[in-house]
């Protein structure tokens, strides 16, 4: 039973992806479907959790209701998208195509082996994973309402007004199985299909947006961002983060004049903002900054972000202690905070020694773009393509919210930002890798003139 919800919460998303057409029609085939599936599963566990969570605060969660829930909406869904013709697509590969494939694929098999290590070493996972979410999996998973000790204000040090996705999807699985000692399996397969389903989308979107060399690039680039896929086997919640941010902005790269890729940007959003704090920063400056760039289509936008937004929405006002940051001290100490010159120094000290650490040498990944960037030169008009720059604006303002917490933060700063700040770097790295190859100049710009 626990093996069940995985498939089922795949399925169920994929069934969703496919109905909107997220993928334009044209591009490689392997793309389109690689996009579908990556979305999909990732997609389809934030779904679920938020079923279980609807009717785990409704009083009528239980093993049967659950599966029949999700299993009505993949009915629906599959039905949705079952007439659909697909256009055809090139799946051949170019000489450089085929010889960069391989490479990826072997430098894959060391990655996987060192992230299986990291896992058997601690398959409870880091500090996070077994004191904040795991500990509210098992609070959600518990009989007689022992549900809502996962939002108790008593659990002060371990943020009990966080969001629910990781920890409502982890409690589904093991109440579908019955678990009196749950297994350590779910959170470890959870962590296992956000950090490839990152990957994937990451691959696909690049393929479907430049071609598919520079999408064996950018994984490449993503494999040698070593903090990133080693806070992926942390079983945190900051690499499922990280795949909700870049599905946003890859979605609202590739929309055309479809609904459906908007409708599915507007839902990674919301599901951002299911998963941490953060994500709601993200959802706030997508529905806020997007009308700048397509204010007749933000409708779409809003309409995709609408479940998921009333439920975070409930959730923070109706269950959820207030924030730390809004009870810990008052304004006025907040903003004299700002004028503290060793706040920025410190700040400055760990986001180099963070940056550093982000890879090892010659493989560090601001060393591979470098590579990268030289060999393609910059796309023609790169900088006045208006989604481009909505989606640096937004991974720049996020950015921004996080070094604005870092100083006001009622705890101390050096403390904060060397927990935290490598964590905050993770979340943003495939949207920000998305963002450098969207701007390099296509393999077919680079052929010269007949």
């Amino acid at each position: 039973m626990t093996a069940l919800a995985f498939p089922l919460a795949v399925l169920l998303g994929w069934a969703l992806v496919r109905a909107l057409r997220p993928a334009p029609e044209s591009g490689p085939a392997w793309a389109r479907v690689l996009l579908e599936w990556s979305l999909g599963a990732s997609v389809g566990i934030g779904l679920s959790s938020l079923m279980y969570f609807v009717l785990l605060w409704a009083g009528v969660a239980n093993r049967g209701l659950v599966l029949a829930a999700e299993a009505a909406l993949l009915v629906l869904f599959l039905v949705a998208g079952g007439g659909r013709r697909r256009a055809g697509g090139s799946a051949r590969l170019s000489t450089v195509e085929c010889v960069l494939l391989p490479v990826l694929l072997v430098g894959l098999v060391p990655v996987a082996l060192g992230w299986k290590a990291l896992v058997e070493a601690r398959p409870h996972g880091q500090w996070d994973a077994f004191a904040i979410w795991n500990l509210r999996a098992r609070y959600l998973a518990g009989a007689d309402g022992a549900w809502r000790h996962a939002v108790s204000p008593e659990l002060v040090y371990t943020r009990p007004d966080y969001p629910l996705l990781i920890p409502a999807f982890v409690a589904g699985a093991w109440s579908a199985a019955g678990d009196q000692e749950p297994s350590t399996a779910v959170p470890i397969a959870l962590a296992a299909i956000f950090a490839a389903s990152a990957m994937g989308l990451l691959i696909s979107s690049v393929a479907l947006l430049q071609g598919a060399g520079p999408a064996m690039l950018a994984g490449l680039v993503m494999l040698s961002g070593r903090s990133w896929l080693f806070e992926s086997a942390s079983l945190g919640a900051d690499v499922p983060l990280s795949f909700y941010l870049l599905a946003a902005l890859a979605l609202i790269l590739l929309a055309d004049r479809r609904r459906g890729p908007l409708l599915l940007a507007g839902l990674a959003a919301s599901l951002a903002a299911w998963t941490k704090n953060e994500g709601s920063v993200f959802l706030a400056l997508v529905l806020g900054l997007f009308p700048l760039i397509d204010r007749g289509r933000w409708i779409h936008l809003a309409a995709g972000a609408a479940p998921g937004t009333l439920l975070v929405l409930g959730f923070k006002l109706f269950l959820a202690p207030a924030n730390y940051l809004a009870t810990a001290q008052s304004t006025a100490g907040a903003l004299s905070q700002l004028l503290e010159a060793d706040r920025y120094g410190a700040i400055a000290k760990q986001f180099g020694i963070v940056l550093l650490g982000f890879g090892q040498g010659l493989f560090h990944p601001l060393a591979l773009l470098a590579l990268v960037a030289a060999a393609h030169g910059m796309r023609r008009g790169w900088f006045g393509d208006p989604r481009w720059r909505f989606a640096a604006a937004l991974i720049s303002l996020l950015a921004a919210s996080y070094l604005g917490v870092y100083l006001v933060t009622p705890f101390d700063v050096r403390w904060q930002v060397s927990t935290s700040m490598a964590r905050l770097a993770c979340q943003l790295w495939p949207a920000a890798l998305l963002i450098a190859f969207r701007s390099l100049r296509p393999p077919v710009e680079t052929a010269p003139p007949a």
